[in-house]
């Protein structure tokens, strides 16, 4: 009898399973492992700050579709821009034009002079003037203009009439400070005048003693005064 009431249960089950599945045992379905929730990107957003370090305004943010990048890609597009800025900054910092008219002396004991003789000035002129300068007891003739203290530019002429008489000499004189332009590692010399005047004299002696009274009245004078007050300071220390 056990062989067909087990035959019966089969059937009865497999009639439900497909009458009434409601009412069939049922084996329940497996569990599904719970998926991970995914990361949160996050996105760059514009704030005041923007604006006061890199003018990066609201409305700019948003018509460079900023706020499509993630918070990392954005930081770094600021670090690039920031990196790109201090490039620029040191670029413009070693090309800005720089000026130095300091002889770089040391000791301030002399003042030191480079004088500057037109070609077309007489030579006696010219001689003169040196050693009419050279006979002041605090002044030294140097013979480049970096060295010196300020530097004497003069043109002169030999004035005569018509008919060849003599008259004397006309003499232009340019007082200077030698100084040295640079940019980045180009340097060049430039002068920056102090004082200029004509002088107009019947002979050479009068035309000397007159040109080097003037410069050792203004030019000369106001170096000595200088010097004076550096050896004051540095004394103080």
């Amino acid at each position: 009898m056990d062989k067909p009431i087990r035959l019966f249960a089969f059937a009865v089950a497999v009639f439900l399973s497909q009458n009434h599945p409601q009412l069939a045992a049922q084996t329940p379905p497996p569990k599904r492992a719970a998926a991970r929730p995914s990361a949160v990107i996050k996105h760059a957003e514009w704030s005041p700050s923007l604006e006061s370090l890199v003018g990066l305004s609201q409305e700019q943010f948003r018509q460079a579709s900023l706020g499509r990048l993630t918070e990392d890609e954005f930081a770094s597009l600021l670090t690039s821009f920031y990196t790109n800025e201090q490039k620029m900054v040191k670029n413009a910092l070693s090309a800005q034009l720089s000026v130095s008219c300091s002889p770089g002396q040391t000791d301030f004991q002399k003042v030191r002079i480079f004088v500057d003789v037109n070609e077309k000035t007489p030579s006696e002129i010219a001689s003169g003037i040196r050693e009419r300068l050279r006979a002041l007891p605090d002044v030294e003739i140097v013979y480049d203009a970096m060295d010196a203290d300020f530097g004497v530019a003069v043109l002169g002429l030999r004035d005569q009439t018509e008919a060849g008489r003599p008259l004397g000499f006309s003499l232009s004189v340019v007082t200077y400070d030698p100084c040295k332009e640079s940019i980045g590692d180009k340097d060049w010399q430039v002068r920056m005048v102090r004082n200029h005047f004509v002088n107009v004299a019947p002979d050479e002696a009068q035309t000397i003693e007159r040109v080097v009274s003037q410069i050792d009245t203004d030019d000369i004078e106001d170096t000595r005064k200088l010097h004076a007050a550096i050896n004051k300071s540095k004394a103080r220390k």
